[in-house]
């Protein structure tokens, strides 16, 4: 499939965002805020310019390239946002967001998937973040740390306390265990015999990882149509660089096979007139002002003239 949408497969780049565009705008929900479907399509638009270029051959490491990108993206959205903040005039109004303790394992339910990321989003930035890209993007330890710039351990360690704040946020008695956690984080879920709380959690994780809602999925015919457009604009390029390309190398071989067939050049040589030398015959006429002729040499001093210099005054013998 990868290799189809490359090559521009409408339907196969159009089968890769269906897959990949959900967990991607729920990523940037929590990193980006309002600013989450800008953002994605700038990604995606990105993903069309370079989709050719790319030696992945898994899914996973489209997936990894892709949320690279995602959080290359949102960087630099934040750094724009610093060297142009905005500043309120009116009223502005606090935001909703969902309180610390108001989920519980009966509410899971009638939870949406957009509500599951809202809670992960009230963890610490790096937690959130760390379990999202697990979780959501399905991505494993080592690709997360090479996105958020961290080592595995840390990653490991981020997601872990994560989860535990979580669980207890889900009114769950006991505390969360480190095979537990890594068997939701990979999505295994947990054993039946788990305590009601660690079946809560899986079933929080798994609602916030599940597939694309309608409202998530709406712009599919858009980004194919875009992505049409770019593969024709990136392909004319290719062409046109390539036809420039092979101008310019039959012209440098054709001037190649053209200069070695011709014939030699010979010199002829004007014959010696009597009384005329050979070199005088050869040699070009003079043009333009004579240079200058060296004058005659100044007779050297011996030693024995030392004192008898005529600017010292001495006279030199004849």
């Amino acid at each position: 499939m990868l290799v189809a949408a490359a090559g521009g497969d409408e339907s196969a780049f159009a089968k890769l965002w269906r897959d990949a565009h959900p967990p991607l705008l729920r990523y940037l929900r929590m990193l980006a805020g309002d600013a989450a479907e800008d953002v994605a399509a700038e990604v995606w638009l990105e993903i069309a310019r370079g989709l050719a270029r790319f030696r992945g051959s898994s899914e996973a490491e489209f997936r990894g390239w892709l949320f690279v990108m995602a959080r290359r993206r949102v960087i630099d959205l934040r750094r724009y946002e610093d060297r142009h903040p905005v500043r309120l005039t009116g009223e502005a109004r606090e935001m909703d967001r969902p309180a610390m303790d108001d989920t519980a394992a009966a509410a899971l339910d009638n939870l949406s998937a957009q509500a599951a990321v809202e809670l992960i989003s009230t963890l610490p930035p790096f937690q959130a973040e760390v379990i999202v890209l697990r979780v959501i993007a399905g991505l494993d330890v080592g690709q997360v740390a090479r996105i958020v710039g961290k080592r595995p351990g840390a990653v490991r360690v981020a997601a872990h306390r994560g989860l535990r704040a979580l669980f207890s946020r889900l009114r769950a008695r006991r505390s969360l265990d480190w095979v537990t956690a890594e068997g939701l984080l990979a999505g295994r879920g947990v054993p039946g015999n788990s305590p009601p709380g660690q079946h809560a959690l899986a079933r929080m994780l798994e609602i916030a990882a599940g597939p694309g809602s309608e409202e998530e999925l709406a712009g599919e015919v858009a980004a194919a149509a875009a992505f049409v457009q770019v593969n024709s604009q990136v392909r004319s390029r290719h062409l046109t660089r390539r036809a420039l390309a092979a101008a310019v190398c039959a012209i440098a071989v054709g001037g190649a096979i053209a200069y070695g067939a011709r014939p030699p050049v010979t010199h002829r040589v004007a014959p010696v007139q009597s009384g005329i030398p050979h070199h005088a015959v050869l040699a070009p006429p003079v043009t333009g002002t004579p240079a200058r002729q060296p004058g005659p040499r100044r007779a050297a001093y011996s030693p024995w003239d030392k004192g008898r210099h005529p600017a010292a005054g001495g006279a030199r013998p004849h």
